[in-house]
């Protein structure tokens, strides 16, 4: 029989994300796919199912170009009765640095993925070209 210590696959250190995924509930969270780039980044918006509420767009890497992205976060966020906003943004060069620290300074829950990951996500959907909207869906999932 096993303790009730290890009732869960990773023993009594729970996964903080699936302890945030299971309070928030699926249908609250709005997923956020950041490319960041030297001078013009791009994003998409869906929920964690899948549907995308807002196509891949382009924004400035300046503090215009987050505002912008704020503020139609924010507007889908209201839109689509949303409660939390998650940000998956591609480890790339420094360019993601100051968009984590914007984001997190904002409220927006941050996870970070290491570009091999995303190149590792397009391979195994059999798609080797390289787009920034590939990218995005390759962060989202």
């Amino acid at each position: 029989m096993a303790s009730s210590l290890f009732n869960h696959i990773q023993g009594s250190k729970r996964s903080r994300w699936a302890e945030f995924v299971r309070e928030t509930g699926t249908e609250n969270l709005m997923l956020v796919a950041i490319d960041a780039a030297k001078f013009t980044q791009k994003a998409l918006i869906c929920t964690i199912y899948g549907d995308i509420l807002v196509k891949p767009f382009e924004f400035d890497a300046s503090m215009t170009g987050f505002k912008y992205l704020k503020k139609v976060i924010h507007t889908e966020k209201e839109v689509n009765g949303l409660k939390e906003v998650v940000v998956g943004i591609e480890t790339t060069g420094h360019f993601y640095e100051d968009l984590v620290r914007r984001c997190q300074s904002n409220g927006f829950h941050v996870r970070t993925l290491n570009a091999v990951n995303t190149a590792q996500e397009r391979q195994a959907l059999l798609n080797w070209s390289k787009t920034d909207n590939l990218d995005l869906m390759a962060i989202v999932q």
